[in-house]
């Protein structure tokens, strides 16, 4: 987090902004503006320029914090380029096509969060026709600028009517029912009133309290009981209702809109439970409805909610009402559906009618202030996590949209972010109720997407700018001539590691290193390595400036005391002993690269890097922020987070195919698997990608989105290739002490390809081979090109060699990827 400067001045972020953006709880909202006419993307940035950006200075801010430690939105300068994103797909296919494109990128947006060091918010235009739309333009807010109804209110200044300009938008009626009791509301009708608001508050208190950190719903097919949901891949699916029809039900029923909204879904998702698990229709399954707590409803200029003591002010005025949903009774539901929405109206009411909304509201308040906003947090997180599902809705205009002259058929909106499996996000527009579900996505559906991917694009070539690996193991002696010319048909450059027995650890060694592997590169070779020194306890500042000097070395490599192959000669103390050699990097502009886990024995292996992050990596960027680091072969979710928390040009990260495509069940599939061993070792799928089996069977997608991938294949420009490569002869993986490192030289571009097209983000892959690398470290692109070509290869079982074999990564498979020079 940015440390905000005694001259700065800037407006606090709220109790409730804080709430909402921290490590605990991150939650953003996804609005989609459906096109009748294709978008000219070359008007995007005029129009935010002159429309988005003076609505609210939120949208100009970042957080940061003062030196009390308060947390404050800075004005900041706004790169509008860095904001709007306009994805490629492959041209001329059919709209059902581009819904599965549409679906999958939503689904990656859902799941990626908006990085701390620029404001929170973006736009991604898509121009391509789906079903719905002839172009599709998507924002992205995070929740902490402002709730649905001030940032649908920053949507309508956006936006005027399609059919004259210059008229107001109007919305349905506020007035949603009218009560049957009349203006009579004598002492004696009032009491019994009272008591029954003061019981539900008692009983909506408990309620909520227990249920965040108590009391969990069944598990059905609505809910997973899985932690961390929210990093899983989700799919957007929408519905559409007349609102006349809504209407007449309300009559019918004397209820509210609202009331008929809600036990609708209540309705269809009991229906659809019953459906997918026989006798979950009954189980125990609660939804939160979030309610505008505002004391006035419907919508002001943005100009009035701005205003102090505004009566529809902007920011975050919501709570949410914790409301058992009716079991399901086949009989009712089948023949008389309005009674099931009347008896989910009986339920609402009894909760609306209590005061427990507006108390937990200033129980979370207080619960800020004396322990702080992640503790608040941690509160609604747990009362997420706990229930089923949540619904959240939003009144529209009567009128059809227009942006830029042209006309919006459709919206929709869903919150993203939420430890739930399903969200429903609710807007009314022209005559019409749009429902928008957020559902967790099914490995089996989306196995069959790919395959069906697959098939269309069998013949597809694609042309890239010459990757680079910034992570790769050479070795020396016999090892380095055999392996060297692999790397070499690949990549353009290299970052090469010094932990050679001796290590490169003066920048004399490195020079001498550097002939060795020329001298072992094939004659016609342009391959040019970048050399590194091994830090140790005794590296002094000077040996910094020679390296800076030799023009031959681009970097410094961290390595703990034991934590990986000839690491044994690692540092052991690194603010006791390096501390100066770290100052001198920063003013030499060296980047340090780390092997970012602990060694205590006492920490689980599979939590180092996470515990690294936090007592190692983390102490070192506060205190020297202008250190360069590059935090390599990332394994986890923490990692993500913590590198897109980082501003760009300080902090990067290097991923490599095996923690893209492998999870910790590959070391055990079939039994012990040592050809699947590495440090840091594989982690579990919710961090990396894709269960073995699915690995295995040539499929790539079960759960394309997850932490790493989301992260590689998102276009931040923080993450690049590094593959790690690190060959081992075959006697030495398969002895009883095991080495640890995988050899996916020969494999790594196909890899990295398969990944990116299995997450519909071709496009992006040459971001990520080729130019996020050399952007990081200041360097030149590569001129020359590669080819893709999708044409089935198998990698072989083994390399042999004078020495032994070396068993490359996905020994034996077929790849669909194949790279070649130009």
């Amino acid at each position: 987090m940015e440390l905000l400067q005694d001259q700065e001045t800037s407006e606090p972020v709220s109790p409730s902004g804080q709430f909402l953006n921290n490590s605990v709880l991150s939650l953003s909202i996804i609005a989609v503006l459906e096109l009748e006419e294709l978008f000219d993307d070359s008007l995007a940035i005029p129009l935010l320029n002159d429309l988005l950006l003076p609505i609210n200075p939120r949208f100009s801010s970042i957080t940061v914090t003062d030196k009390d430690g308060e947390k404050r939105w800075k004005r900041v300068k706004v790169r509008l380029k860095d904001h709007v994103n306009v994805p490629v797909f492959a041209s001329g296919m059919s709209t059902q096509f581009y819904d599965e494109c549409l679906d999958h990128y939503l689904s990656k947006m859902a799941m990626e969060e908006l990085p701390q060091s620029q404001p929170l918010w973006e736009v991604h235009i898509i121009k391509y026709p789906t079903s719905h739309a002839a172009s599709n333009i998507v924002f992205k807010f995070h929740h902490s600028l402002g709730d649905g109804i001030s940032l649908m209110g920053a949507l309508l200044s956006c936006l005027k009517r399609a059919d004259n300009p210059s008229l107001p938008l109007t919305f349905p009626s506020a007035k949603l029912h009218t009560s049957k009791d009349g203006g009579n509301f004598s002492m004696f009708r009032k009491l019994p009133t009272f008591l029954s608001s003061v019981y539900n508050t008692l009983s909506e208190i408990c309620s909520t309290i227990v249920k965040s950190s108590l009391v969990e719903d069944d598990k059905t097919p609505i809910r997973s009981t899985n932690p961390g949901v929210e990093f899983l891949p989700f799919s957007i699916s929408t519905t559409t209702f007349s609102l006349d029809h809504i209407k007449q039900i309300r009559a019918r029923l004397g209820v509210t809109l609202n009331d008929v909204i809600t036990g609708t879904i209540f309705l269809g998702t009991r229906m659809y439970m019953e459906t997918a698990s026989q006798g979950s229709g009954n189980a125990r399954s609660t939804s939160l409805v979030l309610l505008n707590t505002r004391m006035h409803g419907g919508y002001r200029s943005v100009q009035e909610m701005v205003k102090p003591d505004a009566e529809l002010p902007w920011g975050n005025h919501f709570a949410f009402l914790n409301i058992p949903i009716p079991k399901l009774r086949d009989a009712e539901a089948k023949n008389n559906p309005l009674q099931f929405v009347f008896n989910a109206r009986k339920v609402i009411k009894s909760r609306r009618s209590s005061f427990g909304v507006y108390l937990t509201a200033k129980y979370l308040q207080l619960v800020g202030k004396f322990r702080g906003p992640e503790r608040a947090s941690k509160y609604i997180h747990g009362t997420l996590e706990n229930t089923s599902m949540g619904i959240t809705n939003l009144m529209g205009p009567m009128e059809q949209l227009a942006v830029a002259g042209n006309p919006i058929n459709g919206l929709y909106f869903v919150v993203t972010g939420a430890p739930q499996s399903l969200m429903a996000g609710v807007v009314s527009y022209v005559g019409n109720l749009r429902v928008a579900l957020l559902v967790l996505k099914l490995p089996s559906s989306k196995i069959e997407g790919s395959r069906q991917f697959k098939c269309k694009a069998s013949k597809m070539e694609l042309t890239i700018t010459q990757p680079d690996d910034w992570h790769l193991h050479l070795r020396d002696g016999d090892v380095l001539r055999a392996v060297v010319p692999h790397s070499a048909s690949s990549f353009g450059r290299a970052i090469v590691m010094p932990n050679l027995k001796p290590p490169i650890t003066s920048t004399a060694a490195a020079v001498a290193y550097r002939e060795s592997i020329l001298k072992a590169l094939p004659a016609d070779s342009v391959f040019s390595p970048l050399m590194t020194l091994y830090l140790t306890d005794t590296t002094s500042p000077h040996e910094i400036k020679l390296a800076r000097e030799s023009g031959v070395v681009f970097a410094v490599k961290l390595y703990p005391a034991g934590a990986t192959t000839n690491s044994q000669d690692g540092v052991t103390d690194l603010f006791g002993k390096c501390l100066p050699v770290l100052e001198e990097m920063a003013k030499q502009n060296m980047p340090l690269l780390v092997h970012g886990e602990v060694t205590d024995p006492d920490v689980d292996v599979f939590d180092r890097e996470k515990v690294f992050i936090d007592t190692i990596l983390q102490p070192s960027i506060q205190r020297l922020p202008q250190l360069k680091v590059v935090m390599e072969h990332i394994t986890t979710m923490e990692a993500v987070r913590f590198v897109e928390s980082c501003s760009y040009g300080s902090v990067a990260a290097t991923v490599t195919p095996q923690h893209l495509l492998l999870n910790r069940n590959a070391l055990f599939q079939g039994g012990l698997q040592p050809h699947n061993y590495c440090l840091p070792v594989l982690k579990r799928e919710i961090h990396s990608f894709l269960p073995c089996s699915v690995r295995k069977a040539g499929l790539v997608a079960a759960f394309y989105g997850q932490a790493i991938v989301s992260a590689v294949t998102s276009g931040n420009k923080k993450f690049f290739l590094g593959t790690d490569s690190a060959p081992h002869e075959k006697r030495r993986k398969e002895s009883p002490c095991g080495c640890a490192g995988i050899y996916n030289a020969p494999v790594a571009i196909s890899l990295y390809a398969k990944v990116f097209e299995e997450a519909g983000a071709l496009g992006k892959l040459e971001a990520f081979t080729s130019f996020n690398g050399p952007d990081f470290y200041g360097l030149p692109r590569n001129t020359s090109k590669i080819k893709l070509t999708r044409t089935p290869w198998k990698v072989p079982e083994s390399f042999s060699f004078s020495f032994g074999d070396i068993v490359p990564m996905s020994a034996g498979e077929t790849l669909e990827w194949q790279p070649s020079s130009i």
